[in-house]
């Protein structure tokens, strides 16, 4: 099974776009890798809504397609006679500390390009660590397992899943499509694991835009988004929840046009690319479709640089719009359709409720206050604590040196300067588009509808680091001029150019390769199948509530179950063994429908939170333990758990 997942895994990161992308002159190969991961995803998601339309969604296909894949990349490297690296690489990079016709002087230059990179490898490792731990791992907070993997496991089946509401299916299709190679929808180690690589693919754009551009601010953006993304959505890397992949599907869409907006060049493939892109981020999650509309500007912005001529800019854009309409068509329209037949519905009543339950009724300036006074705490005392300036004690944010609360001006203070830093990133021509065109409307429209979640506002953070980063260089370059009594023309650019040599580097892949096929041999002899899946169960433990569930099976185990168990508690319908016996739903427990459940001859046992029971039902239950009608079995956290003893 372990040969299977790893399949499923090359399946879904890399595989299908690599092929796809084979032709495309690359700006360098960490684009190829990144484009590639961001077209499998799509080549996937649409295949899978192909196959199940025909009712052809079964392993035996999909095994087929793979093994066609395969072969057509062998062709391929036939083709090109086994030549896919070079002999001997040179990694070449402008390190340019400039941001808009100012330059650092030189004699700070190296020293500050070293912190800079060592913050940013930093970042990149705390990152890759937080995935790292959550790793092999099981889809454990509630939307990844409730919707997400469920809506998975019912394509996984052969059928389109009802009650997504608006939601797109991009990575439930791609988990369903793994679910096939391995051959079973009870081990989610492999799909787990390719969420995994969102996070690390977003902070490898910046890598990118880096040696693509030689901007040193890219780096720090890097930094920047990192802080982000732990103080706003921490819980959520690593996770099943798509709002980290659309950040990166949006940010790499932008990311492929960005040097050369700053080039001013025009190259069509790089428009195509862009506009596939943001059709995955759109079939990814419903915020995704936002970035169609920066995308048109960036566009025209870049063509009209270059070329000088409306009607070229007025081509391209349309056949931008064109391969984004096209692409995102298919499942769009298909719940327009169910929408207008009323076999679905949408999930804006309950965000409007979910908005007021979290910031109370406000005014439409009073939303975007609140939206950003609270974003600002929150990245405050990330930069802070990332500073290692602050601390986290009692649940108390405190200074290191002196252990005495941060007060909340301190904050304020803070995102002051982070707003000044955000207003002189304005000199750069893109973090000024990302600005108007992403970070404004975008933070507007999060904080007037969705801020009862900061994961909401994920798909910004990219942009808002890569802005900050910008207007981080620019202050340190005001400031340095300042006391620079040799300052130069603004017109000359001093940069560093860096060279890397890798000889040999096919022997060096080939090892690499060698040492991968080794490591996996011994994960396929030393994790069989009934190793991996009793790995998962012990995992599936901590779905919901862990005291529960380990109350739940220690009946099991001691005294077995005799019927179905109906229960408030929905994890439970996700647990190993257990699952069969549960009927769940997210209903109250009222004295009629407790009746009722007396008289099903499946229903053996009740499962039910205090706080959701009506007080006649409570009460009704209560006296049917004391007269030994029922029996009561546990109390966890006001969850009982009784027996209908008649039957």
């Amino acid at each position: 099974m372990i040969f299977l997942g790893l399949l499923s895994f090359i399946q879904l990161a890399i595989l299908p776009g690599w092929l796809i992308v084979w032709r495309w002159k690359a700006p360098s190969w960490l684009s190829r890798v990144l484009v590639a991961f961001g077209v499998s995803l799509l080549f996937n998601h649409l295949l899978v809504l192909l196959l199940v339309a025909l009712g052809w969604f079964c392993r035996p296909v999909v095994l087929s397609v793979i093994g066609v894949e395969l072969l057509l990349l062998l062709w391929l490297l036939y083709r090109n006679h086994w030549a896919v690296v070079p002999q001997n690489a040179t990694l070449s990079i402008s390190v340019d500390l400039s941001v808009d016709q100012v330059t650092i002087p030189k004699w700070i230059r190296v020293g500050l390009f070293g912190a800079i990179t060592l913050i940013a490898v930093s970042a990149l490792v705390t990152v890759v660590t937080r995935v790292l731990s959550v790793n092999p791992g099981v889809f454990d907070i509630w939307d990844d397992f409730i919707s997400f993997n469920q809506w998975a496991v019912d394509w996984y089946n052969g059928a389109i899943p009802g009650g997504t509401w608006w939601y797109p299916q991009l990575i439930p299709t791609n988990w369903a499509l793994a679910y096939q190679v391995i051959g079973s929808s009870d081990i989610q180690f492999f799909v787990k694991a390719v969420m995994g690589l969102f996070p690390i693919a977003l902070l490898f754009t910046f890598v990118d835009l880096f040696y693509r551009s030689g901007r040193t601010a890219f780096l720090l953006g890097l930094s920047f988004t990192t802080v982000l993304l732990i103080a706003l959505a921490n819980t959520f890397i690593g996770s099943g929840y798509v709002d980290i992949p659309v950040a990166f599907l949006v940010f790499l869409s932008g990311a492929i046009l960005f040097p050369d907006m700053m080039a001013k060049r025009f190259l069509p493939s790089h428009l195509i690319i862009a506009g596939l892109l943001a059709a995955s981020a759109g079939l990814t999650k419903q915020g995704g479709l936002f970035i169609i509309l920066p995308l048109l500007v960036w566009v025209g912005v870049m063509i009209w640089a270059n070329q000088k001529n409306w009607a070229r800019v007025g081509k391209w854009v349309i056949t931008t719009l064109l391969v984004f309409g096209v692409v995102i068509a298919p499942w769009y329209g298909y719940k327009f359709w169910q929408m207008r037949m009323g076999q679905d519905v949408s999930e804006g009543v309950g965000i409007e409720n979910a908005l007021v339950r979290a910031i109370g009724e406000k005014t439409l300036l009073g939303k975007w206050s609140y939206g950003a006074q609270a974003v600002a705490l929150r990245t405050s005392a990330q930069l802070l604590q990332s500073t290692h300036l602050a601390s986290i004690n009692n649940n108390k944010l405190i200074w290191n040196i002196s252990r005495q609360p941060i007060s909340r001006s301190t904050a304020l203070v803070i995102m002051w300067i982070l707003m000044i830093t955000l207003v002189l990133a304005l000199v750069h021509p893109v973090a000024r588009w990302s600005t108007i065109t992403v970070i404004i409307p975008f933070f507007l429209i999060w904080a007037t509808k969705y801020s009862y979640d900061f994961r909401n506002l994920t798909l910004v953070l990219p942009f808002l680091g890569m802005a900050w980063g910008f207007g981080l260089m620019y202050l340190i370059q005001l400031v340095t001029r300042m006391f620079n009594k040799n300052k130069t023309s603004g017109d000359i650019k001093i940069a560093n150019h860096l060279k890397v040599k890798i000889p040999r580097l096919p022997y060096w892949i080939s090892a690499v390769i060698l040492l991968m096929v080794a490591v996996v041999a011994y994960w396929q002899i030393s994790y069989p199948a009934p190793t991996l899946y009793a790995m998962h169960e012990e995992k599936m433990h901590s779905v919901g509530m862990v005291a529960i569930n380990d109350a739940l099976y220690q009946y099991y185990e001691s005294d077995g179950l005799s019927g179905k168990i109906r229960t408030m508690y929905q994890p439970a319908a996700y647990l190993p063994r257990l699952k069969d016996y549960i009927i769940a739903d997210d209903s109250s427990l009222s004295l009629e429908r407790l009746k009722q459940y007396e008289q099903d001859p499946e229903i053996h046992y009740i499962l039910w939170w205090d706080s959701t029971n009506n007080p006649d039902a409570l009460a009704y239950l209560q006296a049917q333990v004391e007269m030994g009608a029922y029996q009561a079995i546990f109390n966890v956290n006001n969850y009982r758990f009784v027996k209908i003893n008649a039957k």
